[in-house]
């Protein structure tokens, strides 16, 4: 994991929004650590993190999030239907019945429905995978 620089643009009681740039080459900088956030605005993105600490509008920050969300988000959204559409399609060729193809996309597109669910959930509150804020050095 590696901190990226940032700006907060919003507190609103517990939660505050946190603006990071998206590209390494940005015109506006010459490298994304020296980001001056001046830069087109579809070089930026905007987090929605815990405010922790007694940050203000303005304040520049460095950003740390964890690796892990793109791992858990990667076997929700691709691997997991993947999966199911392998067995899906090795029952309908093994029971011999093509009118059971339909029912099998339903189940199987349900069973994917409550994976991504399952894993939203548990990413939104496991610590694990919280976006981590400190004061910028220098």
């Amino acid at each position: 994991m590696s901190w990226n620089p940032g700006l907060i643009t919003r507190i609103d009681g517990d939660r505050m929004d946190v603006k990071v740039p998206t590209a390494e080459d940005c015109p506006a900088c010459p490298i994304k650590s020296l980001c001056n956030f001046d830069g087109p605005a579809d070089a930026y993105r905007t987090l929605h993190v815990a405010s922790r600490g007694d940050y203000k509008v303005g304040d520049r920050v460095e950003v740390e999030e964890p690796i892990l969300v793109l791992g858990v988000t990667f076997v929700a959204l691709v691997l997991v239907p993947v999966v199911l559409l392998t067995i899906g399609y090795w029952l309908a060729a093994w029971s011999g019945n093509t009118l059971a193809m339909p029912s099998l996309w339903t189940a199987g597109t349900a069973t994917w429905l409550v994976v991504v669910y399952i894993a939203n959930r548990w990413m939104i509150h496991s610590p694990r995978f919280e976006t981590h804020i400190r004061r910028a050095s220098g």
